[in-house]
């Protein structure tokens, strides 16, 4: 008989334990790939999943049930307003592996206020300040300010920053109607969106203000034509945004970074200069800059985010890639004047919809080795489009054939060897000094740079693809 009420009471205990710990019924939580998108249950503790790495937007957010929450130590994301509203939240553990908080992640629950001192501080991030005073300086044990944790404080009119601190989030200082004076150290290298927006510090600055380690925050100018500082190292998100004046941009060789929204609705901007050094090109970087004519992107870029391009209905012309693997979703969508693409070797996938509604699209080029064709990459463009390629891919030529789009051999091969060489190049040169003679197909294929003529310029645009400097 005890020995029955010891294993009965084990049970309890057991049961009591799991009850404490949050081992909620599995379905409770739904996960894709690793991200926690929401939480249908209503125990009041519970565990986070071992599969689950990142806490998605919004995921429990008023959620009333919920009093504690322990973390796997795989759980290095939690998305904006994750546990936002959560009203009777009060305890989190098992933060160490946590690098990143994002905006209203922990708004309205009583975990922010269970926090002793002025910094509410999660490994090293700075969630909120609920101090009153005038003059902030931030701690040295935070890394990251994250979004909007200072938003609305109309009470602070300075703040330092430390030099520990390498990222200034979204919003962070947001509304901060008081704040005239603010310190960035160079040990900052990131800056989000509007972090320092509607403050009297922003408004006061005027041309580039240039902060951080060489960040361009904001653009405050009205100059027609910039040439951007050669301290210059990224330019941050919506530092140009829709900018009226702007109509020639220069970068300077040290920018290798041009972030989201910058240029986005810069409608007189015709003309922009990309020198050698940029690598990241962010989302909708040049998105709806409606005068923009050409761009030419150097072969260092690495990265070209959604949408970076697109809306440009002026845009006629683009040469893509050289270190790009991959061209992203809209990338150049709704550019409705672009006639000729040139995509540089290297570039092996065509993300969806990359040139959705290019309905003036005559020629594009691929390069050789492109194994991935997204879906409606070429929708509403016109059926006289003509891919240019040495491929012999069964991808690319059974996409051409579905989408009902000619497929043709590499412009500038000349002598249908299957790729360009010094071969090509001489042979063009021999054609313009009347010393050979071309056949009409020949001619056509002669104009190697889609100039919509055979020139010099096309035996030069060979020698240097050969010499890979274009």
């Amino acid at each position: 008989m005890k020995k029955l009420i010891s294993i009965v009471l084990i049970l309890i205990l057991l049961i009591s334990a799991s009850s404490f710990y949050g081992v909620s019924a599995e379905e409770d939580f739904i996960i894709e790939d690793g991200v926690l998108v929401s939480y249908n249950g209503n125990d009041s503790s519970i565990t986070i999943p071992d599969e689950v790495y990142y806490i998605g937007n919004n995921a429990f957010e008023n959620n009333k049930s919920i009093k504690s929450v322990k973390l796997n130590n795989k759980v290095k994301f939690i998305g904006d307003k994750a546990f936002y509203n959560c009203t009777s939240l009060s305890t989190l553990e098992g933060t160490a592996s946590v690098t990143s908080v994002g905006a209203f992640a922990f708004s309205e629950t009583p975990y922010i206020y269970s926090v002793s001192g002025d910094f509410v501080i999660l490994n090293g991030i700075l969630l909120k300040y609920k101090g009153t005073s005038k003059n902030v300086t931030i701690t040295d044990n935070i890394a990251v300010i994250a979004p909007y944790a200072f938003y609305d404080n109309t009470k602070i009119t300075t703040v330092s920053i430390s030099k520990n601190t390498f990222s200034v989030g979204e919003g962070a200082f947001y509304g901060c109607t008081s704040l005239s004076s603010v310190t960035i150290p160079k040990t900052v290298r990131e800056i989000g969106a509007y972090a320092f927006y509607n403050t009297p510090w922003l408004s006061n600055n005027s041309g580039q203000l240039i902060v951080g380690d060489g960040i361009l925050l904001s653009y405050l100018g009205n100059e027609e034509n910039v040439t951007i500082k050669s301290n210059v190292k990224r330019i941050s998100p919506y530092a140009f945004y829709e900018n009226k004046n702007l109509k020639t941009v220069s970068f300077s060789k040290n920018t290798y970074m041009i972030g989201l929204r910058s240029f986005m609705g810069c409608e007189n901007l015709t003309s922009v200069s990309v020198s050698d050094k940029v690598q990241f090109i962010d989302e909708e970087a040049f998105a709806k800059c409606t005068a923009l004519k050409k761009i030419n992107l150097p072969k260092n870029v690495e990265h070209i985010g959604k949408g970076a391009f697109a809306g440009c209905i002026s845009l006629n012309r683009a040469d893509i890639g050289g270190k790009l693997k991959k061209l992203d979703y809209g990338a150049f969508a709704g550019c409705t004047s672009l006639v000729t693409i040139y995509i540089r070797d290297n570039i092996n996938e065509i993300g969806n919809n990359a040139f959705w509604g290019c309905n003036s699209l005559k020629k594009i080029r691929m390069p050789e080795n492109v194994v991935f064709v997204g879906s409606d990459v070429f929708a509403n463009v016109p059926s006289s489009l003509t891919v240019h390629s040495a491929s012999t891919s069964s991808q690319l030529n059974n996409f051409c054939s579905v989408a009902n789009i000619s497929f043709s051999g590499e412009y500038g091969d000349v002598d249908n060897s299957g790729s360009l060489d010094v071969k090509d190049a001489t042979l063009i040169q021999m054609y313009l000094a009347h010393l050979y003679t071309f056949s009409d197909e020949a001619v056509e294929k002669a104009d190697a740079n889609y100039n919509t003529e055979v020139d010099v310029d096309d035996a030069t645009f060979i020698q240097l693809v050969c010499a890979n400097l274009n």
